[in-house]
């Protein structure tokens, strides 16, 4: 019961912030995700936000010692009871990859993204030679992934994986990628793997073409 008021509190408070303050252009809502009791699952932030703060993205959806992570340098921040999210882990960043830890004595967790559609352009250093760099699109909808989506820099045998499924997709020259991975998921998260030799390269998104419009997973208030 305490749980399902905090989640319709934080339901109602954001409509009530959203009246207020956006734009009447702006598109709201929020994502739903999971995190299975005893489980670690990858986040990333599909929305826009005045204060990336984890206190302010997240609020108090969380127990104590539930923690989360940045996925490339592992700074981390749990939660305690009473006080809020404590850690080196201070703000998100657009692009940036994060993985949601549950205790397993806290049960399973349903959490809610809630947030403004103002995609923001990323850009992310994908390190080179053997290294795996995990990222994410600040999107509320699925992007295909193209042939040139990392513009000309793309290896053969360079490989993108989904952090929750474990999907993987190659990358061929004359051809592009090929696997399971077909489209970046909003709230989800990946790692690039540069082939061994290979050089850093900074993945910049949006290359020019634009964003794209709310997923059917997408929920607006």
């Amino acid at each position: 019961m305490k749980k399902l008021l905090t989640i319709t509190i934080l339901l109602l408070a954001f409509a009530l912030l959203v009246a207020v303050e956006s734009d009447p252009s702006n598109v709201v809502g929020y994502f739903k995700k999971n995190v299975p009791a005893g489980f670690a699952k990858p986040a990333s932030i599909p929305f826009a936000y005045d204060d990336l703060s984890v206190d302010n993205v997240l609020g108090t959806q969380f127990a104590e010692e539930d923690r989360v992570i940045e996925a490339n340098y592992g700074s981390m921040t749990d939660f305690i009871d009473g006080w809020g999210w404590f850690g080196d882990l201070v703000e998100f960043t657009y692009g940036g990859a994060y993985t949601v830890k549950r205790q397993e004595a806290n049960g399973n967790l349903d959490y809610y993204l809630l947030g403004t559609v103002d995609p923001q352009p990323i850009s992310v250093n994908i390190r080179g030679n053997g290294w795996w760099t995990a990222f994410s699109l600040n999107e509320a909808t699925e992007i295909e992934l193209t042939e040139n989506f990392f513009g000309n820099n793309s290896n053969e045998d360079d490989r993108l994986i989904d952090n929750d499924t474990g999907e993987l997709s190659e990358y061929f020259d004359f051809f592009g990628w090929f696997g399971d991975v077909v489209v970046l998921k909003p709230t989800n998260a990946y790692s690039y793997y540069v082939i061994p030799g290979a050089p850093d390269f900074t993945l910049n998104y949006p290359s020019g073409r634009g964003f794209s419009q709310p997923s059917p997973s997408f929920r607006s208030k």
